[in-house]
């Protein structure tokens, strides 16, 4: 009989997450350029971990931000947000590594996918025997995207 792990039950789970909002995407307007509206962190851990952001776009960089990652307790597991990122990542690498993992271990994920009018991320953070890890999971339905306004919009 297969075990099944807290991680690979919270990866099934964002599989469900994922494919229960996908279908939100034909819902409202469609924006020529997809917009990025949620990018944020939980800690599942009991320890702190830092997590570094970085967004290439034909490799340069063009938002780089490290973020402490509050430990998991009883109540549940620590949560961060992050701001200012790039609103209009249309053609960009996410790059998400956890406390010094060598860039080998680095999670990553490109915004290339068609028919997509929002993203939103939950970079899910664990630590198995001992070594923290990343997961990258998103969502393409609408809902994250709600009262984002493009980086190119005026006030």
């Amino acid at each position: 009989m297969l075990r099944m792990t807290r991680r690979r039950l919270l990866t099934l789970g964002g599989s469900a997450f994922t494919v229960g909002l996908a279908g939100c995407a034909a819902f409202g307007e469609q924006s020529p350029t997809p917009l990025l509206g949620k990018l944020e962190a939980v800690n599942h851990d009991r320890r702190p971990h830092t997590l570094h952001v970085l967004f290439l776009d034909d490799g340069k960089p063009v938002y780089w931000t490290s973020k402490e990652i509050p430990a998991a307790d009883e109540s549940g597991p620590g949560s961060a947000r992050f701001e200012e990122y790039p609103t209009e990542p249309d053609g960009y690498a996410l790059h998400v590594r956890v406390e010094d993992q060598p860039k080998s271990d680095w999670e990553q994920f490109d915004f290339d996918q068609p028919n997509t009018s929002c993203y939103g991320f939950l970079l899910s953070v664990d630590a198995e025997n001992g070594s923290p890890s990343v997961d990258i999971w998103q969502t393409t339905g609408t809902l994250p995207c709600e009262g984002v306004r493009a980086t190119n919009e005026s006030e």
